[in-house]
């Protein structure tokens, strides 16, 4: 094996996440309602002592702290959605710029922050002669070609949850959660307004 992981949780700890979890899909609850937080890599870098940008340095490298990330937050946050199978979860992460990139953005890549959209169209008219990206244009390319790479780590992974198998999972290709108007301001600055 490639890569080696095992997470201290229980199994009848992550029954009660996936029962939560269920549970809300009806509006219901089975002991209180489930608990979800939206913690990134930039939040775990530090408490690992890594620079940021380390965390961009190859898909084998995003892959190896994605699981030292999840071994953490399944470990010492108490979140029902982190947990709820003995799978954990990876994918490409470049923070919420693919898309602004792809739309012709330039990114900065800061020591120590968040990856930052450069707006590149400034008129109208610059605006009416944009083209429609290529599915490989900009940091869509490096998505792509990174979810295949970790595809195939993920299979030359052993996960364990407390010594009892598990499995790692790259989450689907997706265009993100960032909606129009957020790409747009990336990529023409508060102006598009």
């Amino acid at each position: 094996m490639r890569h080696k992981l095992n997470i201290d949780y229980s199994p009848d700890r992550m029954t009660m996440c996936r029962r939560r979890m269920e549970a809300r899909q009806h509006f219901e609850y089975i002991d209180r309602v489930p608990v979800s937080f939206c913690v990134v890599p930039r939040f775990f870098a530090p408490i690992f002592g890594l620079p940021y940008q380390d965390f961009f340095a190859g898909a084998e490298t995003q892959f190896h702290w994605s699981l030292q990330f999840a071994k953490f937050r399944i470990e010492n946050i108490p979140d029902d959605a982190a947990c709820h199978a003995p799978v954990v979860t990876v994918y490409p992460y470049f923070d919420n710029v693919v898309n602004a990139s792809a739309f012709g953005a330039e990114i900065a890549w800061p020591k120590g922050e968040t990856l930052q959209a450069i707006p590149t169209i400034h008129t109208v008219e610059q605006m009416e002669r944009m083209d429609i990206p290529a599915p490989d244009a900009g940091l869509w390319g490096r998505v792509r070609a990174w979810w295949a790479e970790m595809r195939e780590l993920a299979e030359q992974t052993q996960v364990t949850f407390n010594g009892r198998p598990g499995r790692v999972e790259v989450a689907p290709l997706s265009i993100g959660g960032e909606g129009p108007h957020m790409v747009a301001v990336d990529v023409a600055g508060p102006d598009f307004y």
